[in-house]
């Protein structure tokens, strides 16, 4: 068996997730934290036809995960 290894504790930080979601909110990416039901603090959505608004510019260095069986068009 491999080993896995898991995601920092500080992930799951409501605080610290709080602070993300917030300023995703002001992104309009979703957060799951925002849900009425089934909250999922930990959970972000980007739609493929997100556009970073003017007045924000991306810092240092973006990694974005991909899946195998997942088509990014």
């Amino acid at each position: 068996m491999g080993y896995r290894s898991l995601p920092p504790h500080s992930l799951y930080d409501v605080t610290t997730l709080s602070r993300v979601g917030a300023i995703a909110i002001k992104l309009s990416i979703t957060w799951g934290g925002d849900w009425t039901a089934n909250i999922d603090r930990p959970h972000f959505e980007v739609k493929p036809t997100w556009i970073m608004p003017k007045e924000y510019k991306i810092e240092g260095q973006v990694i974005i995960p991909t899946i195998a069986n997942t088509k990014c068009n």
